[in-house]
């Protein structure tokens, strides 16, 4: 027989968290969120920068081999500023240059209508440049060197969005036309070659 002033056994509660557990879980998930979204618009940042550093020097580099295929000049706008419309110049904007000179390409999904098909729309990216021209371009001869023979190139493309972010270059040779491509470690609205890091190919 059981005493009389014994108490029932007690029964665990198993109904979930209680305030005090779930305001420390709160704050945790708070902190890792703080830390962690500044490295995730970093990493967004950087990769749109390389994504458009590709895509001019790919227009580039298609600019230059059309000029040797086509026997022509084959001249580029590259706009200088915020979300710029890079696109073949016209023949009154660089004498002699095929305004067919690239061929067309699919960029509907990234440049949207009421633009030429060769035209390559960098969203969220800036070009900075040495460039001097109005408008500025960068174009080849038939020969595959640059019409811009007084000083080498100097593009640099860099995030609207992360200014701080880091920043990539593209450097166009003055004599042979090489296209080199690197990292940018100085002021970007002032380029110069010196401080452009080129990649080793």
């Amino acid at each position: 027989m059981r005493p009389m002033n014994a108490h029932p056994p007690r029964r665990q509660s198993i109904d979930g968290f209680t305030l005090t557990e779930l305001l420390v879980l709160v704050i945790i998930v708070g902190i890792l969120s703080a830390l962690a979204v500044p490295n995730l618009l970093g990493y967004f940042s950087r990769t749109q920068v390389d994504a458009g550093a590709e895509a001019l020097e790919g227009v580039l580099r298609q600019a230059q081999r059309e000029a040797i295929r086509r026997s022509q000049t084959c001249a580029v706008v590259i706009p200088t500023g915020a979300d710029p419309v890079v696109r073949t110049a016209t023949n009154t904007e660089v004498a002699g240059s095929n305004e067919n000179c690239l061929p067309a390409r699919n960029l509907s999904q990234q440049t949207g209508s009421g633009q030429q098909a060769a035209d390559l729309t960098l969203r969220n990216i800036r070009i900075d440049s040495n460039l001097t021209a109005n408008p500025p371009t960068v174009g080849f001869t038939f020969k595959g060197t640059p019409t811009n023979v007084a000083a080498n190139t100097v593009l640099v493309i860099s995030s609207t969005r992360s200014p701080s972010s880091s920043s990539r270059c593209i450097v166009v040779s003055d004599l042979l036309g090489l296209i080199r491509a690197g990292n940018y470690n100085g002021t970007p609205t002032n380029p110069t070659e010196a401080n452009c890091r080129i990649r080793p190919q």
